[in-house]
């Protein structure tokens, strides 16, 4: 099994558990992390790795806040591969927020 497979297993949305009171406000709430996707993914192609650490620290509070506990560890990740100019971590961890994204079926 390859780096990127393992990270997917582990930050996968499956592997949350939710309280059932933030339920209502989830889909809102994965409407908006599918744009910060967008926008990590354009910074990527600009290699802005400033933008996207900037990306991170805005989904940071939020996530922990939902009890999203393993998004808010992804998340910590890529800001500290951002900031140490890891470019290629910070591609693979992009690509572990997709999946993320996607196990969770919301849009």
């Amino acid at each position: 099994m390859g780096e990127q497979s393992q990270l997917n297993d582990k930050y996968s949305f499956q592997n949350e558990v939710l309280e059932e009171e933030f339920f209502e406000y989830i889909p809102t709430y994965f409407s908006n992390r599918w744009k910060d996707y967008q926008d990590f993914c354009n910074a990527l192609n600009d290699q802005d790795l400033e933008t996207i650490s900037s990306i991170c620290h805005r989904i940071l509070g939020s996530a922990q806040s939902y009890g999203l506990f393993l998004l808010d560890e992804l998340i910590s990740d890529l800001q500290t591969s951002a900031k140490s100019n890891q470019y290629d971590n910070v591609k693979m961890l992009i690509d572990c927020f997709h999946h993320y994204l996607k196990s969770s079926n919301l849009k």
